[in-house]
């Protein structure tokens, strides 16, 4: 593995995968052959061994059906709830930052002196009459 492949996915100086806070509930092993982003980890509490990708992770921690991977039964009901609220505070404030990009970017300022603010001028002699 090169030096400029992590084994978890990049972020932030400091940050601990805040958009991805799952992976801070499994150990790396190392990246799996043919890239993409599959991974080998080991699950903190059953000490699974899989290879896949944050979906499996979710779906191990979470234990999601049609994930591919089985569910973890170590995790207590009081872990499971307090990992399902991380995970759902995490997807939120993603669809929040997704959300504010979207609107920045349908607003637009138009300039002062702009064409775009003056009045759209008919063609004809006269303004319209109503009969």
């Amino acid at each position: 593995m090169s030096s400029s492949q992590s084994l978890r996915p990049s972020t932030t100086q400091g940050a601990r995968f805040d958009d991805k806070p799952l992976w801070n509930h499994v150990q790396v092993v190392n990246l799996a052959d043919g890239g993409g982003g599959n991974r080998t980890w080991v699950c903190n509490y059953c000490n699974k061994r899989v290879v896949g990708s944050y979906t499996k992770v979710k779906g191990h921690l979470l234990r999601l059906p049609h994930h591919n991977v089985e569910g973890c039964l170590s995790i207590s009901n009081e872990v499971l709830e307090a990992i399902r609220k991380e995970h759902e505070a995490a997807e939120a404030k993603k669809a929040q930052l997704a959300l504010n990009a979207r609107k920045k970017a349908e607003y637009v300022t138009i300039p002062e002196g702009s064409d775009l603010l003056q009045q759209k001028k008919r063609k004809g002699k006269g303004p319209l009459e109503v009969l």
